[in-house]
């Protein structure tokens, strides 16, 4: 569902003629699983990354970019993953920019019986 989400909003906020890339990564050191999901899509100010995150916020670039959203997608995502000892976070150079947001899998070695 995290990565759903997050893929759902680089299609929803990327024009047309926009690039989205993904990968996934491992980061050892941290214990996680990385994937991320970059776009060249309507991007985030400093102002907007700092409630990205919070429930039913929408920047003013997504509210005219897909006026029918929620604000519930980004949030109930962050939820997931804290549920999960897992993260989500956000990068942009600022509007218009693109984003990149990196959903961190914790991972879990597994114990011999």
């Amino acid at each position: 569902m995290a990565i759903k989400n997050i893929l759902d909003n680089a299609i929803k906020y990327t024009p047309d003629y926009g690039t989205i890339h993904i990968g996934l990564g491992l980061d050892e050191k941290r214990g996680f699983v990385e994937v991320f999901i970059s776009d060249s899509g309507v991007g985030l100010s400093k102002e907007q990354k700092k409630k990205l995150f919070t429930q039913l916020y929408r920047g003013h670039s997504a509210a005219k970019t897909n006026p029918g959203g929620s604000g519930m997608g980004l949030f109930i995502t962050k939820q997931i993953m804290e549920a999960n000892q897992g993260d989500v976070r956000a990068e942009s150079k600022g509007e218009n920019h693109g984003s990149t947001f990196y959903i961190d899998f914790p991972i879990h070695k597994r114990v011999a019986k």
